[in-house]
């Protein structure tokens, strides 16, 4: 393999230095399943819009995209991230 294709377990270590875990306040909704994140719940927060999602939801969004790359988009406004870097 390619040193430029992302391997899963690579690419959510990659996640996890750049966008670590944080705690909600109240019950925002999850961007990408419409749930709320309650405050028990892994959650993560993009820098780009700053909207919220679950853990979960935002790594399997990341997961099901081609790893070809390291690029991944916010799925709301669609930033990039290098998350290679």
């Amino acid at each position: 393999k390619s040193r430029r294709t992302p391997e899963p377990e690579r690419l959510r270590n990659s996640v996890d230095r750049h966008f670590p875990v944080v705690s909600v306040l109240g019950e925002p909704t999850c961007a990408i399943c419409l749930s709320a994140v309650l405050s028990t719940e892994r959650a993560r927060e993009l820098p780009c819009c700053s909207n919220c999602f679950h853990d979960e939801c935002i790594m399997d969004w990341w997961l099901q995209k081609p790893l070809r790359s390291w690029i991944r988009q916010c799925p709301m406004c669609r930033h990039c991230y290098d998350l290679k870097a």
